[in-house]
């Protein structure tokens, strides 16, 4: 019997492990989805946002990545909030996710040089959670073109929320 490899690159299971990487070093406070799509995606392309060296490789042209991330986000979010490893509450905001206190030990847990390389950019990249939301959109808006295509729709929206 032929055992075939698991495969984690890019799946919902793997924006788990960074989405709960970003909520753990963010708690107590909650977050949004839209906050944690944001921070997902400078989490794995850190090198964009003046960061530590990147994640996953910088490919041109990733109008589509934002699409599937979103979707990633959600069903990693799913996956956490089943397991009572992260809470929702809904309030005027919208829907909010924050780390229940058994989410830290089990992300703390995958010691691979990948999970750490997550953790050390989820520790980095949450500095941008106290950036007020206009702040961030103005940060995603001005690299845009740096960054590829995949912000665009967002920064457009961002631009007729925040106007």
């Amino acid at each position: 019997m032929t055992h075939r490899p698991i495969a984690i690159f890019n799946t919902p299971y793997e924006c788990a492990i960074r989405v709960g990487s970003l909520l753990m070093y963010t708690h107590p406070r909650s977050l949004d989805l839209q906050t944690l799509v944001t921070l997902d995606y400078l989490l794995v392309h850190s090198g964009d946002a003046y960061g530590p060296t990147s994640l996953h490789a910088a490919m041109p042209h990733r109008t589509a990545e934002w699409a599937v991330r979103r979707e990633l986000v959600k069903s990693g979010l799913h996956a956490l909030v089943c397991r009572r490893l992260v809470d929702l509450s809904y309030s005027q905001e919208g829907i909010l996710y924050v780390a229940t206190e058994n989410l830290a030990p089990l992300i703390r847990s995958f010691t691979t040089s990948y999970a750490v390389g997550i953790r050390d950019r989820a520790k980095w990249v949450t500095k941008y959670v106290s950036v007020p939301f206009e702040e961030l959109a103005v940060l995603v808006r001005k690299n845009v073109t740096n960054w590829g295509g995949e912000f665009t729709f967002e920064a457009q929206s961002w631009e007729l929320s925040s106007g």
